[in-house]
């Protein structure tokens, strides 16, 4: 299978935010890199092309980012990191609840925000790898099962034609009176 590159969406109103970053991570990393600008713009993306990783700014100009999260979560289950200038506890309280993987601290130091954007992308990487064995599992356990009540079915055939067998040697013996007392 070819190696593909993760996908990362980028939705912040900060436009030179957004280039900075964009230029660094794609010096930085091996991922395809889409930047939007709104949650409109980041759901209409999302809507014809699904991310592995999403990056968003907490506070968006059309909503919240974790407004965004719950939205895009209805339909893709990928990572999610959140960037926000001054989150209260209550921000990062709801944003765990709804599954953000990391909340970073504007201004954000790119080599960091690098490393964690790689991480969420490997556990994500780790997660899809553990659902796929787990499905093959389950398929070659039904397959299993199937294969099992097959050959039982047909053993109780063979069991049943041998009994029907038997059944018939008797009578045959009966009838000739071969094993007749006298």
């Amino acid at each position: 299978m070819a190696h593909r590159k993760p996908e990362l969406l980028i939705v912040d109103p900060d436009r030179d935010l957004t280039e900075m970053i964009e230029g660094y991570l794609s010096a930085a990393m091996e991922v395809r890199i889409t930047t939007v600008h709104t949650m409109a713009e980041a759901m209409r993306e999302e809507l014809t092309h699904r991310h592995d990783v999403v990056l968003a700014a907490l506070g968006q100009e059309d909503g919240s980012g974790l407004e965004l999260v719950r939205r895009i979560r209805e339909s893709n289950r990928c990572a999610f990191l959140l960037m926000a200038d001054e989150p209260d506890a209550r921000e990062l309280v709801a944003a765990m609840r709804v599954g953000v993987d990391d909340v970073l601290l504007k201004p954000t130091n790119m080599s960091e925000l690098a490393d964690r954007l790689q991480a969420a992308i490997q556990a994500r990487a780790r997660l899809r790898a553990r659902r796929r064995r787990h499905r093959r599992l389950r398929l070659l356990s039904v397959r299993m099962i199937s294969e099992r009540r097959d050959q039982r079915q047909r053993t109780d055939l063979i069991c049943k034609d041998l009994v029907q067998a038997y059944q018939a040697l008797v009578r045959k013996v009966s009838a000739a009176g071969v094993l007749s007392e006298g």
